[in-house]
């Protein structure tokens, strides 16, 4: 496998490679099972594809009140009494399961609380949509230490960040590729091939519904100035098993490289789960 480097808004907040994985895969006998079309897991243009909900559908009122409670674990860490303030997008699969927690604007500068944030958040599902569509939902949330987050208005989220206490500091905010950043790519690869046994563990899923199944899957995504990954995405895909492309992206939105410099930087990795490779 090689790595290539190339340059609703929340209801309560708004009203209005077999064998180069690096590991052998074993599966049991079972019946083979209809494969997926090879078009079907291929992330269609981010941009264009999304749709954005008015109201909030899926996770029950409970369901919500109770993440935001549990953001206290998160407010914790502020180090003072002000009160801090986020907006943070969430990406679903048509299914309505979280696919990816994107900040677009805070007032926090320890991003340690966006990320628990991200994750409280991940953990709320919408209502399935037509299965070609694409969605997400926009959460503007307040934080006081020591407390659970509240929702805010659209217009007190924007008197927040036009703050002029925030002015010349450096607030947490995950970048959309712009602007171009570098790393190594030798540097990408080494962190890619550590996790060769898991993503070996994908293809043994795909294996468990088809033990001839057999293809390669071109995932693309951003490595952020502080080396964690976002925007994971497939461009293209010949293996049709979906489950085993979505265990790729989840497992590389998982992990952590070296921070690049001069901003985001994109890389693509093609596994290449083909007999013999």
């Amino acid at each position: 496998m090689g790595v290539i480097a190339r340059g609703s808004f929340l209801l309560v907040c708004l009203a209005g490679c077999a064998g180069n994985t690096g590991s052998s895969v074993t599966s049991s006998a079972r019946a083979t099972t209809p494969r997926d079309d090879p078009a079907d897991c291929i992330d269609p243009q981010r941009a264009a594809r999304f749709a954005k909900l008015k109201t909030w559908h899926g996770a029950s009122q409970q369901s919500v009140d109770e993440q935001l409670a549990a953001m206290q674990t998160c407010s914790s860490r502020l180090s003072d009494s002000e009160p801090e303030t986020i907006s943070v997008r969430v990406d679903y699969t048509p299914s309505g399961a979280p696919r990816e927690q994107i900040v677009l604007d805070s007032t926090l500068t320890d991003c340690d609380v966006s990320r628990c944030v991200k994750e409280h958040l991940a953990k709320l599902h919408a209502a399935p949509q037509e299965p070609e569509d694409r969605f997400y939902s926009i959460f503007l949330l307040q934080l006081k230490r020591d407390e659970g987050a509240t929702g805010i208005t659209n217009a007190a989220a924007k008197e927040a960040y036009a703050s002029p206490s925030l002015r010349g500091k450096s607030v947490c905010r995950d970048e959309t590729p712009d602007r171009e950043g570098h790393l190594d790519p030798k540097l990408v690869g080494q962190v890619l091939n550590a996790e060769s046994k898991n993503f070996g563990h994908c293809y043994g899923i795909g294996l468990g519904h088809d033990q001839k199944l057999s293809g390669k899957v071109m995932v693309s995504f951003v490595i952020q100035p502080d080396g964690h990954v976002t925007h994971a995405t497939v461009d293209d895909n010949t293996l049709g098993d979906c489950a085993v492309t979505r265990c790729l992206t989840k497992h590389l939105r998982k992990l952590s490289f070296p921070p690049p410099d001069g901003g985001p930087y994109q890389a693509a990795r093609l596994f290449d789960f083909t007999r013999g490779h």
